[in-house]
């Protein structure tokens, strides 16, 4: 049996903006796992919401191996990745982020979310 053990975090920033002024701020990061055992040409797989227990997920992903899920590909071997993307989308400053946000959108709708994902 081969075993995949997936964790991503994901960060994302909501602003609020209502009759041209921001009035909400939001942060959310937001975990998940996931498991992909592989055995006899078939898949098994098993996810959460939140931290991941890996040793849960594994016998949740091989009870899943049960289904008999077809996976005729074949594994490249062990990986390990790792993936930050830490540095600025836009590179000014929040305050001037804000203030770039909040003057295009005077103009525009007069109430609208903005999601930016990414930070």
């Amino acid at each position: 049996m081969e075993k995949e053990f997936i964790i991503k975090t994901n960060r994302s920033v909501t602003l609020n903006v209502t009759g041209g002024k921001i009035d909400s701020f939001r942060e959310k990061e937001e975990t998940t796992g996931t498991v992909r055992v592989y055995e006899n040409g078939c898949i098994g797989i098993a996810g959460c919401l939140g931290t991941p227990d890996e040793q849960k997920l594994t016998e949740k992903a091989m009870e899943a191996l049960a289904l008999g899920i077809p996976y005729p590909c074949k594994l490249d071997g062990a990986l390990e990745q790792e993936s930050l993307h830490e540095e600025e989308i836009i590179p000014v400053s929040a305050r001037s982020l804000l203030f770039q946000i909040k003057s295009a959108w005077i103009t525009r709708k007069p109430s609208t979310a903005i999601r930016w994902d990414g930070i």
